[in-house]
């Protein structure tokens, strides 16, 4: 039975754990206690392992869209013209919640875009707010994309005190 005690003792950092492990003479290794408590809350544990769902998807070799699946122009300008009327009817200028109404405005129309269901397009919505003081302004935006896949669509609005450009692409994702 002495022969069959801790020949060495060694100890293992390993993820801020601190564990002791003893030799024992026919080579096995033991654990034999750990100084820190183990960590409760950690996102690895064998209870989140077996909730993730793996989803193995077979590939459908299509590189293009059916007719059904297109960006469809008219839907989109459609939308976004009844998403800013509907929104900015009696809104007033303010320059200090300009920023946090673009970024509304985008949520919203990235959101109800995504009830048309086009599958494999990537969207990306812009909105350009500004004053209305009688200037001239110039929107201008340039891509690289298939032009027999990807579309976009622009809609402006416009009222006493400010002006609306919004912009919606879709990219066709193969």
């Amino acid at each position: 039975m002495a022969d069959r005690l801790a020949v060495t003792n060694r100890t293992s950092r390993r993820r801020g754990t601190l564990k002791r492990f003893t030799t024992v003479n026919n080579g096995a290794v033991a654990q034999t206690g750990s100084r820190r408590p183990a960590q409760e809350n950690r996102s690895d544990t064998s209870e989140n392992r077996q909730k993730r769902v793996s989803l193995h998807v077979e590939n459908t070799y299509r590189m293009q869209p059916s007719s059904e699946e297109r960006f469809s122009v008219t839907k989109m300008e459609n939308l976004m013209s009844e998403i800013l009327d509907s929104r900015l009817k009696d809104t007033t200028y303010n320059g200090e919640k300009c920023s946090e109404l673009a970024k509304e405005l985008v949520c919203t129309i990235i959101a109800k875009t995504k009830e048309f269901q086009w599958q494999r397009y990537k969207l990306v919505a812009q909105v350009h707010i500004g004053q209305n003081d009688s200037q001239a302004v110039q929107v201008a935006s340039r891509c690289i994309w298939d032009p027999s896949l990807d579309s976009y669509a622009c809609v402006s609005y416009k009222n006493t005190s400010l002006f609306v450009v919004a912009s919606c692409y879709g990219i066709y994702f193969e």
